[in-house]
């Protein structure tokens, strides 16, 4: 493997020379103790530690070999140098620093306050990370993503900056095991993109596909505009690397109903978003300059969409997907398709199965059931529908999921309040995020009054143990009831000799 730096400010040239020397610690996963220091090189012989950076330079690291176990931690240590009033190069969101890590003189860019905490200080904002790690593969071929785009690929709006809940776009790679590199940046628009990408996707020749998300913020552009724009996008990705596959991601809408987005008719039914997400969704896809799209607005949408305005329950800004909402447009990506590289297909019109497993517990008055989950290549569907004798009885907003469909991965449903002796039809149906249904899973339940089970509780001392029970009552002893096994059904109560029963007091 190596490791692929560059002496940028983001799209810009640093402007002096910086010097790099690398390492890493290497702990064991069982101790969690670092046990291994490994050293990087910089020349073939494996003997120049250090190495001083051109303006504007990318430059990899020697290639080394790396075997390390799942759960592994692994520390990149660096020592940065830069001249007396020069600047950091910026190109990463973040290093943890302690004493001694970095060399930053008076009079730079940056201000170095000492050791800080492992938990969240760093230096500067962005600092110097690597844009890129490549190697050899072993037994692939594995897609490598890259994630383009604004504020929400970049995964503005999680609750959690753990490794599976940093964006949409993250959360596909995390759950299929695909590695990526994230080059999104918060608060760009497409055109700027276009204008200012090329230090960026010189990574790009290392991925397999690319997943870009830009053009909300680009809102208030005509259609015409926004058409060349991600055109020119696509174009770019496509020079940086021929054989990538490159994929849209619809644009999703902005504001709530009670609180209009300030371009609001751009995003309302039949303004610009809609008309650009039409044009995206029609083959070939964007005239041609993308192999496919993935609709990941669709369930962010309020229901109706009266004027295209996102959920609250989606959204706390108005503008960036809760987590809840980067699950949703993240389970539009096909990443089995990604896997197999398959050609493109739309996932907004697949029928999830049936399904399968149900099990009911019921009562006189009442019924719980559960399921088994629909399997892992159904990722597009948002939850299930429970209908009892045809009428949907999910109609309430579950507050985990934004949505009024059973939770996808909560497979379970309560429904109080029927009548004994009533026969009831329930069928079960799992729903994509595009409101297509599968066919249902389908039983009837008839309640019944329950067996009244008597114990031995009122006549037993204080302490007691009650022991083995069950639901049977006999025994001959006068005044005390005692529990005994009759091999009858747990729903049906054994006979009773009355006489040697006594009354409670």
């Amino acid at each position: 493997m190596q490791f692929m730096f560059q002496n940028v400010k983001q799209e810009a040239n640093n402007a002096n020379t910086i010097d790099l020397k690398l390492s890493l610690d290497i702990e064991d996963p069982v101790t969690k103790v670092v046990t291994t220091c490994q050293p990087i090189y910089w020349d073939t012989n494996n003997t120049q530690r250090t190495y001083t950076f051109a303006v504007g330079e990318t430059k990899f690291t020697t290639p080394f070999n790396f075997n390390f176990t799942k759960g592994t931690r692994v520390w990149l240590n660096y020592y940065i140098a830069c001249p007396a009033g020069g600047t950091m190069p910026k190109n990463g969101m973040k290093l943890v620093k302690a004493d001694g890590d970095v060399a930053i003189p008076n009079g730079t860019d940056m201000t170095d306050t000492g050791g800080m905490s492992m938990a969240s200080d760093y230096v500067g904002g962005a600092v110097m990370m690597p844009i890129a790690i490549v190697g050899k593969e072993i037994g692939g071929p594995t897609p490598s993503i890259l994630l383009v785009g604004d504020s929400i690929q970049a995964g503005t709006g999680e609750s959690a900056n753990t490794p599976n809940a940093r964006g949409f776009g993250v959360r596909m790679c995390y759950d299929m095991s695909f590695p990526y590199s994230n080059i999104a940046v918060g608060g760009e628009t497409g055109a700027n993109f276009v204008l200012n990408h090329n230090r960026r996707l010189e990574v790009a020749p290392f991925c397999t596909h690319v997943i870009d998300n830009y053009g909300t913020n680009d809102n208030g552009a005509t259609l015409a505009t926004m058409k060349a724009t991600i055109k020119n996008i696509g174009n770019a990705l496509k020079s940086a690397n021929p054989n990538i596959y490159s994929y849209r991601m619809t644009i999703i809408p902005r504001g709530t109903s009670t609180t209009p987005y300030s371009n609001q008719t751009w995003y309302a039914p039949g303004g610009v978003k809609d008309q650009i997400n039409a044009w995206m969704a029609t083959a070939p896809y964007c005239e041609g300059t993308y192999d496919g799209y993935w609709d990941g607005g669709y369930e962010l949408l309020e229901k109706p969409n009266v004027n295209g305005y996102i959920q609250s329950q989606f959204s706390s800004d108005t503008v960036h997907p809760l987590s809840v909402g980067h699950e949703m447009m993240k389970r539009s990506i096909d990443g089995y398709q990604i896997k197999s590289f398959l050609p493109f297909t739309k996932v907004e019109n697949r029928i999830p199965q049936t399904p399968t497993g149900s099990v009911r517990r019921k009562s006189d008055t009442e019924v719980f059931q559960y399921w088994d989950a629909n399997p892992a290549t159904d990722f597009f569907i948002k939850g299930y529908n429970v209908y009892r004798d045809g009428v949907r009885l999910n109609n309430t907003l579950y507050a985990a999921t934004g949505s009024k469909s059973v939770p996808w991965d909560k497979p379970m449903f309560y429904d109080p309040g029927l009548t004994t002796g009533q026969t009831y039809t329930y069928e079960i149906r799992a729903v994509s995020l595009w409101d297509v249904e599968s066919p249902g899973l389908t039983f009837t339940i008839t309640p019944q009054t329950q067996a009244v089970l008597v114990s031995d509780s009122f006549n037993r001392a204080a302490g007691q143990a009650l022991g083995n029970v069950d639901v049977g009552v006999g025994g001959r002893q006068p005044g005390r009831q005692t529990a005994h096994r009759t091999g009858r059904s747990s729903m049906q109560p054994a006979p009773m000799d009355s006489s040697n029963v006594s009354a409670a007091a």
